[in-house]
């Protein structure tokens, strides 16, 4: 319970850089409001997925390289924890076919899921956390899973899909992201804390 709460701080930490900066977007890049109401919840999704599994950021970056490069190795005595890695990357096999039309090819979704999954195990080796070929896999078949499943429930993206959303929002979106996870999250993130506690 208390991850969750914890992912629930940093989520709220990074919303306040989020919706700002994306409302600015807005403006500048995205151009219509449904667009920008989807596109932040995207990136509090991904906000919430950093906070998760221990994205660095500027407070807590240190190379601390802890690799298993062994497939299934670790992943047949923790069962609960592959589950949770598959369930934790769903939601973006749903989000990214019903928001990019480019995506709703299964092909580019399995790419885009195990690109994500493959910077987030790159980037914990900056952090206490291990890097995990089975988070790799895990992470992927949750983002096969997810697409699978928005294209059963839409009838094959015919109902519910965002159109004409451009793939350079969907770049424009991580990397703030990942901006503002690294460099101004963690000092907001910190005060909340310290409210709570």
């Amino acid at each position: 319970m208390f991850r969750v709460y914890g992912t629930l701080i940093e989520t709220a930490a990074a919303g306040v850089f989020i919706v700002p900066v994306f409302a600015l977007g807005n403006k500048l890049l995205f151009r219509s409001r449904r667009h920008t109401a989807y596109y932040v919840l995207f990136g509090l999704y991904l906000a919430a997925v950093c906070g998760l599994v221990g994205f660095p950021n500027l407070l807590t970056l240190r190379f601390s390289p802890n690799v298993n490069w062994i497939p299934l190795r670790y992943m047949i005595n923790d069962l609960r924890n592959a589950g949770l890695n598959v369930l934790l990357f769903l939601p973006f096999g749903v989000m990214l076919p019903m928001l990019w039309p480019v995506f709703r090819s299964g092909k580019r979704t399995v790419w885009a899921g195990l690109a994500a999954s493959g910077i987030i195990e790159t980037a914990q080796l900056f952090t206490h956390r291990a890097t995990d070929v089975d988070d790799l896999i895990t992470n992927t078949l949750g983002a096969v899973m997810g697409y699978w499943l928005a294209k059963l429930v839409t009838k094959g993206f015919s109902r519910y899909a965002v159109r004409e959303s451009s793939p350079r929002d969907l770049a424009a979106i991580c990397i703030a992201v990942v901006l503002i996870m690294f460099f101004l999250q963690p000092f907001v993130s910190n005060a909340l804390w310290e409210l709570v506690l």
